[in-house]
């Protein structure tokens, strides 16, 4: 099926015509033309245009899971986007994540910014996460980018079908599990723990869609910057 969009626009309230009426009188030298006026005035009424929508959700993830983790532990994680957007319109999904300090962070200045590049790499050391684009083939990591930013984004490599009146196709999930290793560094256990551990913050995008070709378009958009955030407005 081949994505499409659709813009309705009615045109409401539209004046054909403005009558000018004129009046002439004929006294015994002169004439005179009387002249009225009047105004045109178009009304355009548009139908509001429909829009590209995601859901984002985390089937297995248990908040309850993260607090107070040991080494070892498994914490089930599986971000999946799906398209449920207004009427049949086919979308490119991306996904974005930033590796946060906590709220309740003990250095108040840092809460909610991105972690430094060190306390980024203790992340990296003692989680193990299973993204998909490093062993799969539908999402796909930003040029450029490695699991040591900070601040990570996905495109998918398949347009993401609508199937209106009905929820659209969905991903699969970006990753499905966080480990903290078994052979965990206590050192750098530690110091995480004294920065009051990290928040994973992922976001979704979507755009509108037209034809097959998901990889190419969503590298395209990728590219040019085209997929927005909540945390890029």
């Amino acid at each position: 099926m081949k994505g499409k969009i659709v813009l309705a626009i009615a045109l409401l309230n539209t004046v054909a015509g403005c009558i000018l009426a004129g009046k002439l009188e004929e006294p015994m030298v002169t004439m005179a033309y009387m002249t009225d006026s009047c105004s045109l005035e178009n009304g355009f009424s548009f139908q509001e245009m429909l829009q590209p929508a995601g859901r984002l959700e985390e089937k297995s993830w248990k908040e309850e899971s993260a607090q107070n983790i040991l080494p070892g532990a498994v914490l089930p994680k599986d971000p999946v986007l799906t398209n449920i957007s207004e009427g049949d319109i086919n979308v490119l999904a991306a996904l974005r994540l930033t590796f946060i300090y906590p709220e309740d962070c003990p250095d108040a200045s840092k809460a909610g910014t991105p972690l430094s590049e060190e306390d980024m790499n203790t992340v990296v050391g003692l989680f193990d996460i299973d993204y998909e684009a490093d062993t799969g083939s539908q999402w796909k990591r930003y040029s450029g980018e490695t699991d040591l930013d900070n601040i990570q984004h996905f495109y998918y490599s398949h347009i993401l079908q609508r199937h209106f009146p009905f929820d659209g196709d969905s991903t699969v999930p970006l990753f499905t599990r966080l480990i903290l290793s078994s052979d965990t560094d206590y050192e750098a256990f530690e110091r995480l723990q004294n920065v009051g551990g990290f928040d994973l913050l992922i976001e979704g995008a979507v755009l509108a869609a037209e034809g097959e070709d998901g990889e190419e378009k969503a590298r395209e958009a990728a590219t040019a910057g085209f997929f927005r955030f909540a945390s890029e407005e």
